[in-house]
């Protein structure tokens, strides 16, 4: 493989029981993988983690609009943060993992 790459492994949405409108928590799990023949090569997976974040996470929730798709996101935060290191017989191999929760809402 040719690293970095970026995997959305998983996610998942539980309805939360409201009268006026559905609500979901959901979850999207987010596995960034870099590759290196230098032991030293965490930093390229945490530059990509902190973009990643910051896309997903803003200040602002204007850059994330799911009106056209009939939803509104409510909350967006960090659940699980993991950090997985290995190495095999050429590459010392850096995996982040963050699982991401929303709570979205169907208009």
């Amino acid at each position: 493989a040719t690293y970095p790459y970026v995997v959305l492994s998983s996610q998942t949405a539980t309805q939360v029981s409201l009268k006026r409108c559905k609500k979901y928590n959901t979850t999207m799990v987010v596995d960034i993988v870099t590759g290196s023949t230098d032991p030293i090569g965490r930093s390229e997976s945490e530059d990509i983690a902190e973009q990643i974040t910051d896309i997903i996470t803003p200040d602002n929730f204007k850059d994330l609009d799911l009106t056209a798709l009939g939803y509104q996101l409510g909350n967006t935060e960090i659940e699980s943060d993991n950090y997985i290191n290995s190495k095999n017989d050429v590459y010392y191999l850096f995996r982040k993992i963050i699982t991401f929760k929303h709570l979205t809402i169907k208009l």
